[in-house]
């Protein structure tokens, strides 16, 4: 039963991103708490003017968070896995997020770089809003102001956490 449930999603990503005129993909890695590195896999598309997200891999990293090792998962997994055609995804890619690592986006033959080298080079690379907004709250931590609105956002996640629901 669970692989005829898994057939049937594969079949419906892949119908999906065939029919897609644009995708978009997004990439980070994940530290477990047993140290193992954990690629997440993202794409995105439009269909009849709403936005679909699918979850499309989390693939343990065996072999290290390098920029050959990731570059292959990429396309193996969905080239592979998922059965689809070079044309029926990376033609139709046009934005690839990235969390900022210089494993993404380094300037010169990191992941993002790769990918408009030997596939689609006009994709656009762009870091993660979140990544960037943690970036700046570590960076003013130290402020009051922030130490104030951090501890006012912590009162308010434990009194919604801890309310009761309707």
């Amino acid at each position: 039963m669970a692989k005829h449930i898994e057939n049937k999603v594969k079949k419906a990503i892949k119908t999906n991103i065939q029919n897609a005129k644009f995708v978009s993909l997004t990439c980070d890695e994940v530290i477990s708490m047993d140290n193992a590195s954990w690629a997440i896999m993202n794409c995105c598309f439009v269909q009849d003017y709403c936005y679909i997200p699918l979850l499309l891999n989390v693939k343990h990293v065996i072999y290290g968070f390098r920029v050959d090792n990731i570059i292959l998962l990429i396309t193996n997994f969905l080239m592979t896995q998922k059965g689809l055609h070079e044309e029926d995804f990376i033609s139709k890619l046009v934005y690839f997020g990235v969390d900022g690592v210089n494993t993404f986006q380094g300037f010169r033959s990191k992941i993002t770089v790769q990918i408009q080298q030997q596939y689609v080079p006009f994709v656009t690379s762009v870091h993660c809003m979140a990544h960037h907004i943690n970036l700046v709250v570590q960076t003013f931590s130290h402020l009051p102001l922030v130490l104030h609105i951090e501890a006012l956002l912590h009162c308010l996640y434990v009194y919604f956490n801890h309310s009761l629901s309707p």
